[in-house]
């Protein structure tokens, strides 16, 4: 069983590793929102049933789980065979896979011949 000072160095580890791989987005309004939450997580910790707007939410399953930063190069080791289930039954119109925020070209099927059609990351 993890302790409450160990789960919350994994979030600090993870957030420190976003932050490296960001680039130029780390610039982005929406980055200053993810700062700003992650500064209050930092500040006030995990919400307990203490607290009167989390007393009917249990949350310890999603503490008590290991989380990691999808990373883009993770993406290749998916197949189509892993995709198929999900997907709707006689689809026959453009498919955009995105794993984690990630687009997954070699999962899609879309006709990139549409000018002005630029596909990219939703990981930022």
């Amino acid at each position: 069983m993890q302790t409450d000072k160990t789960i919350l160095q994994s979030y600090i580890n993870n957030f420190q590793f976003l932050e490296r791989g960001l680039k130029k987005q780390s610039n982005d309004p929406i980055h200053d929102l993810r700062k700003t939450a992650f500064n209050h997580l930092l500040e006030k910790g995990f919400p307990t049933k203490r607290e009167e707007e989390w007393r009917f939410t249990d949350i310890s399953p999603i503490i008590q789980e290991s989380f990691i930063l999808a990373e883009e190069n993770n993406i290749k080791e998916f197949k189509q065979s892993d995709i198929i289930q999900l997907m709707f039954k006689d689809w026959a119109g453009p498919l955009l896979v995105f794993i984690n925020g990630n687009y997954a070209e070699h999962l899609s099927d879309i006709n990139t011949a549409q000018a002005g059609l630029t596909i990219d990351t939703m990981l930022s």
